[in-house]
């Protein structure tokens, strides 16, 4: 996204302000794959004639971050949540989200193996909105913004080193008109590296 370079400094300067002040921290990279649900966009084609909509598609992140304690990580991820679709018999539109996240994770161990966990965050993204009509023409618009998101989400530790995670998360709000919106859900699963 254009404006990602000047957003990366936010997350990294936090989570290393927190790994100063604690020498015991573990930091982890990981990635994950899943299916990401443009929860309204198929309200914009509803009751037209033709209107057809998928309103889902295969998604993926890439993240890293740092466990402070048991209970408590800071995270910093780069998501891509794929495109959906939206026709008519005169229009086709797509939809795309791709983001930068950071949030904080709240950790409950519930043996060595398993760890249930609750997260909250905030999201800066971009949507690029595609619209073409059967008489040829096209326009792209792009939103840049930014709003809160929550999750939740199982860890199981194979051992030390490795672990794999299954999670949901949302996203409000993804803009993509001057008047159109979705709300935007994640779900995953994907395998963690710890350090």
């Amino acid at each position: 996204m254009k404006s990602l370079s000047v957003y990366l400094s936010l997350p990294l300067l936090m989570t290393a302000l927190t790994v100063t002040g604690n020498v015991n921290a573990a930091w982890y990279i990981g990635g994950s794959t899943g299916g990401a649900y443009y929860e309204d966009l198929c309200d914009s084609v509803s009751g037209e004639a033709g209107a057809t909509c998928d309103d889902s598609d295969y998604g993926y992140k890439v993240f890293g971050g740092a466990r402070v304690n048991p209970n408590l990580a800071f995270e910093a991820s780069y998501m891509d949540m794929g495109e959906a679709t939206a026709s008519t018999n005169v229009s086709h539109r797509t939809l795309g989200v791709t983001g930068l996240n950071f949030s904080v994770l709240g950790i409950m161990p519930l043996s060595k193996s398993f760890e249930l966990f609750g997260k909250a965050g905030w999201m800066l993204w971009e949507a690029e909105s595609k619209l073409t009509t059967n008489t040829g023409g096209s326009s792209t618009t792009t939103v840049d913004d930014s709003d809160i998101n929550f999750g939740f989400g199982v860890n199981f530790n194979v051992n030390e080193t490795f672990a794999l995670r299954a999670e949901f998360e949302r996203f409000h709000n993804i803009s993509y008109e001057s008047n159109a919106e979705t709300p935007v859900s994640f779900m995953s699963v994907g395998v963690v590296v710890s350090f």
